[in-house]
């Protein structure tokens, strides 16, 4: 969802949201963690396809795309 434009404000909101599950997922010691893990690598993944879209979304605002 990061690498639409209309939905940046989501994925701004959702990201750290599903890093900061993640690692308290991944500290809990009673439970398997492989899906912890998996939530924060993807959350780090999307935050940098997150940060491309954003930069492309500005670098089409001033000139034409």
């Amino acid at each position: 969802m990061a690498w639409i434009p209309d939905a940046l404000l989501t994925g701004w909101i959702l990201l750290p949201c599903a890093f900061v599950l993640g690692v308290v997922a991944a500290t809990l010691k009673d439970v398997g963690q492989g899906f912890a893990v998996c939530g924060v690598f993807i959350s780090l993944a999307g935050a940098v396809v997150w940060t491309n879209t954003l930069f492309a979304a500005i670098s089409c605002a001033f000139e034409s795309c």
